[in-house]
């Protein structure tokens, strides 16, 4: 996922942003899912993407690892 944000220490980051590449690990048991062929089984993509774009569009901070909370 790219998002673009205001995070960052020095004022050209605060001011003028920068792009974030995310990665996004998800580790859950799909068995279910997979037995069941339901969507309401299983992960929505959607809803993981619109919780990690929130977090990156955010309240900036000035620490990468203190900025992205969903």
């Amino acid at each position: 996922m790219v998002f673009y944000g205001f995070h960052g220490m020095s004022e050209a980051e605060q001011e003028l942003g920068q792009r974030f590449d995310v990665d996004l690990v998800v580790q859950l048991d799909l068995k279910r899912a997979g037995e069941s062929d339901m969507l309401e089984d299983t992960v929505s993509y959607t809803h993981l993407y619109r919780t990690v774009k929130r977090s990156w569009r955010g309240r900036a901070a000035n620490c990468l690892r203190t900025s992205p909370r969903p």
